[in-house]
C-alpha cells in the first residue's frame, strides 16, 4: 500500500493513541509525546515497536527519541518509505 504523508500521520496518531490508551482526538499532530501526552520511555518503546511492525520500517531508539511529535514521526516514516533511510535520522 502506498502511503501519503496524511495517511501516515493518521496511522501514527492512531498508534500513539492506542499505546497511550487515549482517544485519538486527544493526540495533537504537533503535540510533544512526553510533555503534552505524558509518555514515558516504556511508552516510546511500545510506540516504536508498533510502528516498526505495522509500517515495516526500522527505527532505532535514538532515532525515536528525536521524533517527539506525531507529525515528525510521520514525516520520518514517509521519507524512509520514499527510499532514503538516512533521512529517518534527521527528524
Amino acid at each position: 500500500m502506498q502511503h501519503t504523508l496524511d495517511t501516515l500521520l493518521e496511522r501514527v496518531t492512531a498508534i500513539v493513541a492506542e499505546n497511550l490508551k487515549i482517544d485519538p482526538s486527544a493526540v495533537n499532530p504537533d503535540g510533544d509525546l512526553i510533555d503534552d501526552l505524558n509518555a514515558d520511555s516504556l511508552d516510546a518503546l511500545s510506540i516504536t515497536m508498533s510502528l516498526q511492525v505495522e509500517m515495516g520500517v526500522s527505527i532505532n531508539d535514538e532515532q525515536m527519541a528525536q521524533f517527539r511529535t506525531p507529525r515528525k514521526i510521520a514525516r520520518a516514516l514517509w521519507e524512509q518509505m520514499q527510499g532514503d533511510p538516512q533521512k529517518v535520522c534527521q527528524g
